[in-house]
This record gives structure tokens, C-alpha cells and sequence, in this order.
């Protein structure tokens, strides 16, 4: 009788322990399935520069080597000041179809939630 609920004991401990195994494991998979076109970078970007409105795109607008995702109107308001702008470095990988039919064909570095601070008008 003992030696059953040894068995029994023994059985459940291993259960439990597949199943947190198994838990984590789709966990982790969960957090680094991204969509395949967007990879994280550890990194951010803080740079100052003057603003203008002729870089501006359906993204954002582009400066200094990256695209600073600020709607139309937030760049027009600002165009022509020196802004101080900061924010996590987010890299949008090429389009991979030859020809490229819509899409960038090199990687680009965005800063989809950039802090601005103005410097000058």
C-alpha cells in the first residue's frame, strides 16, 4: 500500500514537472515569434537635428538614417526647428521578393514611439 502512493507520488511529481517544462516552453516560444518583416534592437537612438518636411513619408519622416514615425501634421507643425529626439531603435527588415514590388529594399531603422523635445525655433 505504501509502495502505491510512493508510485502515485512519484508520477505526479514527473506530471507536474512535463507540464511546467511544457508551459514554459510555449511561453518563450510566444514572446520570440514577432512578425518576420520586424526585429528588436537592444539599442536607442538620441540625436538632435533640424526638421524638414520635404523628408516626410506615409512611415514618418526621415532623419539622420532613420525613420522617426510622426504623423504629417506633428512634422509640419515642427518644420524648421532644431528638436531633440530620442527612442527605442526598432530595424524593418527589406522586402526580399525580386523585383520588389512594394516595400524598402534595404533595412530601415525606425523610432516608432520617439520622444521630442525642441531645442530651437
Amino acid at each position: 500500500m505504501q509502495q502505491s502512493l510512493v508510485q502515485i507520488f512519484v508520477m505526479k511529481s514527473i506530471l507536474f514537472l512535463l507540464v511546467s517544462l511544457f508551459g514554459s516552453t510555449l511561453s518563450m516560444h510566444a514572446n520570440t515569434m514577432q512578425d518576420p518583416a520586424r526585429k528588436q534592437a537592444a539599442d536607442s537612438a538620441s540625436f538632435v537635428a533640424v526638421i524638414n518636411i520635404r523628408n516626410a513619408t506615409k512611415d514618418g519622416i526621415y532623419i539622420d538614417g532613420y525613420v522617426v514615425n510622426i504623423d504629417y501634421a506633428k512634422a509640419k507643425s515642427l518644420d524648421g526647428k532644431k528638436v531633440k529626439i530620442s527612442g527605442r531603435v526598432t530595424i524593418v527588415k527589406a522586402a526580399q521578393t525580386d523585383p520588389v514590388e512594394q516595400g524598402r529594399t534595404v533595412n530601415t531603422k525606425h523610432i516608432e514611439h520617439p520622444y521630442l523635445q525642441i531645442i530651437s525655433n
